[in-house]
């Protein structure tokens, strides 16, 4: 697999939500998305304009965009839209958890004629979605991606016949639709973040920010070293060993790849055993199953290390207690790294 398909495969979707709004009138909602929730907006017909994070994009017919790092957004008419967005509640209604719904609102004056507008324009029809990511705040993909992903028309297609899927399969009821649907719903997301990757120059710059790590990936010397890491995040890494993944010398790597992705290369790699750590705990994984798959020498020192990274213990993570790790990444500096439970295997190539 190569490093992008790795991180997508530590991405999980927990569920869906989606609606299908027909819009009329100088119309404007607002939403505040909790955390680890990416929200979806497609246009069927029609236009829209998404505002986050200080940018606005005009979607026109076919096209969506997917928000994927829980920021406050507004989506609004692109003629003459409301002085003061609404809540989305407002507009969408009640909306259980993967059902899927379809309702019209109506931003008009009463006296307002009942169909159409005053300008003969037709409604705008867009589908409004919510996908909840496990522990997004401390994906180095998530933080990684821009607040505001567009799909452009082109990728109508897919994208309609997988919104078409999930709701038939919301509406069918068939044993399994709801599994079936959140599914669907991940391979939405996934698709998106992959076409936005695509789009980004193959050699990473020397950005020194977060989201540079998107361009460390498909670079073709330091996309190595991340995949070693993200293939065996439990090896005993070095920064000599990880300077020899991407064919340089100790020095240059170590410099370039804290440019790029951020962190030191063994911070990161500290950063993630412990999201490789928190999935396994996740998934039902006991306490020292999770420290020995991540690479720590003991349970004791795994269960300081996750303990001082998030605020609870891995036990209390495994069970009933907290189960976000968006705080995770302040403390890394704190974290050490522990020789392997495992004796050293050879450095995966």
């Amino acid at each position: 697999m190569d490093p992008l398909s790795l991180a997508l495969a530590a991405t999980d979707v927990k569920s869906v939500v989606h609606v299908a709004v027909e819009l009329s009138g100088p119309w404007a909602f607002e939403a505040s998305p909790g955390p680890g929730q990416a929200d979806l907006v497609l246009v069927s017909s029609g236009a829209a304009v998404v505002e986050a994070a200080g940018e606005a994009v005009t979607l026109a017919a076919g096209a969506g965009a997917v928000l994927p790092r829980s920021v406050p957004y507004v989506v609004r008419s692109p003629r003459g839209a409301a002085a003061e967005a609404v809540p989305i509640g407002a507009v969408t209604g009640a909306c259980p958890a993967e059902q899927f719904e379809r309702v019209r609102h109506d931003a008009r004056p009463a006296s307002a004629e009942a169909t159409g507008r005053p300008d003969g324009a037709a409604p705008d029809h867009v589908v409004l979605g919510s996908l909840l990511i496990e522990d997004a705040g401390a994906s180095p993909l998530i933080e990684a991606l821009p607040p505001v992903l567009v799909l452009p028309p082109e990728a109508a297609p897919w994208a309609s016949q997988t919104l078409a899927l999930i709701a038939d399969e919301s509406q069918a009821g068939r044993p399994g639709a709801s599994a079936v649907a959140a599914r669907l719903a991940e391979v939405f997301l996934l698709q998106s973040i992959r076409d936005y990757v695509e789009g980004l120059p193959e050699v990473c710059p020397d950005g020194g920010d977060r989201a540079s790590w998107l361009h460390a990936l498909a670079d073709p010397d330091l996309g190595r070293a991340l995949l070693a890491i993200h293939r065996a995040p439990e090896h005993p890494w070095t920064v000599e060993a990880l300077a020899a993944q991407a064919y340089m010398s100790r020095t240059t790597f170590a410099a370039r790849f804290a440019r790029a992705v951020g962190t030191p290369p063994l911070r990161y790699v500290a950063r993630w055993r412990l999201h490789k750590a928190a999935r396994s705990l996740r998934r039902g994984a006991a306490v020292f199953e999770a420290a020995a798959d991540a690479g720590y020498g003991s349970e004791a020192s795994f269960s300081k290390a996750f303990k001082r990274a998030t605020g609870v213990s891995p036990s209390e993570y495994g069970g009933d207690g907290a189960s976000d790790l968006s705080e995770m990444g302040p403390y890394l500096d704190a974290v050490e790294l522990t020789p392997p439970m495992r004796s050293a295997s050879p450095t995966p190539g």
